[in-house]
């Protein structure tokens, strides 16, 4: 069964969602949030210059760490573990 996903309007352009997940991939798009959590918002980047796509092109060519970014968000303190894991992302 499909994920149902559907157009999203943002500043009146209307945003294929479920075209961008079937390009990118669930998996990728799952740990959006955690790459936004790091790159920043618009206005405030924790990464100045780096830009948000950046990220997601280095979880296209390193896939390993897509499940370090899952597991942030499950528990409110990261384990040494997933800092090492973080820390090799950054």
């Amino acid at each position: 069964m499909a994920v149902p996903f559907c157009l999203k309007q943002v500043l009146g352009i209307l945003i294929d969602i479920e075209s961008i997940v079937n390009k990118k991939g669930v998996d990728i798009c799952s740990v959006l949030p955690a790459i936004h959590c790091f790159t920043g918002c618009d206005t405030v980047s924790a990464f100045v210059k780096r830009g948000k796509v950046g990220p997601v092109r280095l979880l296209e060519k390193h896939e390993e760490f897509l499940s370090t970014l899952a597991q942030l968000g499950e528990h409110p303190e990261c384990s040494d573990q997933l800092l090492t894991e973080i820390k090799q992302f950054l």
